[in-house]
């Protein structure tokens, strides 16, 4: 760069790029003014870098040049982008609490935008996701909640790009590295029968309910009494979608009942078409409302402290599924009973408990043969075989027999 360059650069004079444009500085932004056919653009390139400024003119050049230019595009706000992906979450039927998450990260946006000073959606750029998950950072949210709430704000820029409302994708460069799961409390079954014992009527019961089959919460919560399906021989409970509720990533399924599930849902009165409900109040005498997941935790929350065990709600799902593994019910099994779990998830849950693991490494070394070699339990045949009369004998010509049809 020569001196007269340099210094025309440092002092905000304008640098011809190209046959028509020019750029400049103006408070360490690159700034561009062409005119062609007679239209003139004057805007922000948006970014600090001379050489990036310069090729983001001479796009701008080339497509004024070539009349394939709409620089209209890029004036949709922020708002006016948030505000038609609602729309498009309400018409493609998300559920009312998928709804709330996504409009909570939506007001986050419109409060950047407004400290930043960046109303369009186009300014929604690296350093505005920055200054996004910072603030989420000093907020204490979790890796994950903060990745979710990323992936969020992508998919409004995504929404209005697919509709061609944006020239550029201003979060270009943008990558989305999934947190790894932390690990999570895991109860072993003593420990759950201890939580149960402790609890009473009428919270014991959908405790029980998520301890005996692994449901979600939500699941529970919606269960009516269509869905119970409890006589017969293979009883079963539905887990379909309601008004204005479906389950997380719709799976609709059947699960088998265990014989105490059986007896605890044979147990409750019939007074609503919810199988658990709210005590009674004076807007509800008779006690027919659903029950309240945030009363069911807060109460769970109390047992535990009480007892010194960590967990949650979701813990007794955790631990289903984590007794189930450990019993050897096979994980296309598991996957049936709890819906949809990513392999990434059933790998975290499917742990065995460390009671569980030190009985195995026991047994694994208590089974060493002469040799000094551990000796693994045997497997179970999936298909005992039939023994004649005379043992080994007539199962190895009834095997010949049929080796010789095959042939």
């Amino acid at each position: 760069m020569t001196d007269r360059k340099k210094k025309s650069a440092d002092d905000g004079s304008p640098i011809k790029v190209g046959d028509y444009a020019r750029i400049w500085r103006r408070g360490g932004t690159w700034w561009i003014n062409i005119q062609v056919h007679r239209r003139q653009v004057r805007r922000s390139l948006e970014t600090t870098n001379k050489a990036e400024a310069t090729k983001r003119a001479l796009k701008i050049e080339r497509g004024m040049v070539e009349g394939n230019l709409d620089l209209d595009r890029d004036k949709i706000t922020l708002v006016e982008a948030i505000d038609a992906y609602d729309a498009f979450l309400v018409s493609e039927g998300r559920a009312p609490r998928t709804l709330t998450q996504y409009r909570h990260t939506f007001k986050l946006m419109r409060q950047i935008a407004t400290e930043l000073g960046r109303p369009l959606l186009i300014q929604v750029d690296l350093s505005f996701v920055d200054r996004f998950r910072k603030l989420r950072a000093e907020q204490g949210k979790a890796p994950k909640t903060i990745h979710t709430e990323t992936t969020i704000l992508r998919q409004v820029v995504n929404h209005s790009r697919r509709r061609n409302l944006l020239s550029r994708d201003p979060l270009a460069g943008l990558r989305l590295a999934k947190p790894k799961p932390r690990p999570q409390p895991c109860w072993t079954r003593d420990e759950v029968q201890r939580i149960l014992a402790a609890s009473r009527p009428p919270h014991r019961h959908p405790l029980e309910l998520l301890a005996e089959t692994g449901m979600r919460v939500g699941e529970v919560k919606h269960l009516t009494w269509p869905d119970v399906a409890a006589d017969g021989p293979h009883p079963v409970v539905h887990v379909r979608p309601k008004d204005g509720w479906k389950p997380r990533t719709g799976d609709i399924r059947a699960i088998p009942l265990s014989p105490r599930a059986v007896e605890l849902l044979g147990s409750l009165p019939r007074h609503s078409k919810w199988v658990f409900t709210a005590p009674p109040r004076p807007s509800d005498p008779k006690g027919q409302r659903q029950i309240s997941e945030r009363r069911l935790l807060l109460h769970l929350k109390r047992l535990l402290a009480r007892i010194g065990l960590p967990g949650h709600l979701h813990t007794f799902r955790h631990a289903f599924i984590s007794h189930a593994a450990s019993e050897g019910v096979p994980e296309a099994v598991i996957r049936s009973w709890v819906g949809h779990v990513s392999a990434e998830i059933i790998r975290l849950y499917m742990h065995i408990a460390d009671r569980a693991s030190q009985g195995w490494m026991q047994r694994l070394h208590g089974q060493a043969g002469s040799n000094g070699k551990p000796t693994p339990p045997a497997k179970p045949s999936s298909s005992p075989k039939r023994k004649g009369k005379r043992g080994g004998k007539e199962d190895g010509k009834r095997e010949g027999k049929q080796e010789g049809k095959g042939g």
